[in-house]
């Protein structure tokens, strides 16, 4: 899982989805860190199901598409969807179960290190 500023700042150019892997730009990650992971088979029909909309974002501002989402916007969206899941699940919650899955799975792959 990733920051909710990454998410939101993803451009369409950085989802492949005939690979079906994400790349994470380092400038919108806490750590700076660029990194590559896969995306399930779910959120590649997902994002090839979406409405057209001409923007440079995966997710774009609704009022202004030349601008991603934002954070309050994506919040209410993660907090509405949250609401209707059977099973309390909060964007922090998800990111660090995934985190301690990553350690005994392989996790995803680092392209750069940027970090100082």
């Amino acid at each position: 899982m990733h920051r909710m500023n990454s998410v939101r700042q993803l451009r369409k150019e950085d989802v492949d989805l005939q690979a079906g892997r994400v790349h994470w730009r380092g400038e919108f990650d806490k750590t700076g860190r660029e990194l590559v992971t896969p995306l399930s088979p779910e959120a590649v029909e997902a994002i090839r199901n979406a409405p057209p909309v001409l923007s440079p974002w995966l997710i774009a501002a609704e009022t202004d598409p030349s601008r991603p989402v934002s954070r309050s916007v994506l919040n209410d969206w993660i907090m509405r969807c949250s609401a209707q899941c059977t099973t309390k699940c909060r964007l922090r919650s998800l990111r660090r179960r995934w985190k301690r899955s990553a350690r005994h799975a392989e996790g995803p792959k680092r392209l750069v290190d940027t970090r100082r």
